[in-house]
């Protein structure tokens, strides 16, 4: 609870400092997603689905915790030789089915 509260309160700073560029048209679980975000949730999960099924069976994500992946992904990311942005898009991935 804790984290969204600091998510959503640096959201706001963020945006008021910001002009209003991305368009908001998704709330999931009380926190606005923006267009952009969407886009990178859905081609992280595309890049998970594709990449992580290649050598082994794709991990049911809440099977662990945020503080597990963070460990996980980058071990993954490395071993499928994928970019640095395409790990960021299923880092967003993971986070948006955790919070589910």
């Amino acid at each position: 609870m804790k984290k969204s509260l600091i998510y959503l309160f640096s959201i706001v700073i963020l945006s008021s400092c910001t002009p209003k560029t991305a368009e908001i048209i998704e709330v999931v679980e009380e926190k606005e997603i923006a267009v952009d975000d969407m886009a990178a949730i859905e081609s992280g999960k595309v890049i998970y689905m594709s990449d992580c099924n290649k050598c082994h069976k794709a991990k049911n994500i809440k099977d662990y915790s945020e503080s597990q992946w963070d460990v996980i992904l980058p071990n993954m990311a490395k071993k499928s030789k994928i970019t640095a942005d395409q790990e960021a898009q299923v880092r967003m991935y993971i986070r948006a089915e955790l919070a589910k």
